[in-house]
């Protein structure tokens, strides 16, 4: 299955949910709500690991974030998150993964494929 919306497209391949923000998107907490509501609809209510390419990302302001590292993991078994942008790792990533992911497997890649071998070890 695949779906995009203005934030996020979502597929699932070989049993992995893949999330890839799209270029310049600023997100606030409705759009958060919206972005978590499309991603259960595509898992089709059922427990996924995840991976989330970050790069399109500019901006999130703190109550999304925060909506995020709490209420979006529903569902989520584990997450891998791409990017190798300095922005991404010093705030968005290291504040997700400090705040609500200590029961969920996670961890943050440079490379698809790093992410995608840390899940199979996770599924």
């Amino acid at each position: 299955m695949h779906y995009e919306n203005p934030f996020v497209s979502y597929s699932i391949k070989h049993g992995v949910l893949h999330m890839v923000c799209r270029q310049g998107v600023r997100i606030t907490l409705a759009d958060a709500r919206s972005i978590v509501a499309d991603r259960l609809m595509v898992q089709g209510e059922r427990p996924l690991p995840a991976v989330c390419e970050l790069t399109g990302i500019l901006d999130i302001d703190s109550d999304a974030l925060e909506f995020f590292a709490r209420e979006g993991m529903v569902l989520i078994s584990a997450i891998a998150f791409i990017t190798n942008e300095k922005r991404h790792l010093n705030y968005l990533v290291q504040y997700f993964l400090k705040t609500s992911l200590s029961a969920i497997p996670s961890a943050v890649f440079s490379h698809m494929h790093q992410g995608l071998e840390f899940l199979k070890k996770h599924s």
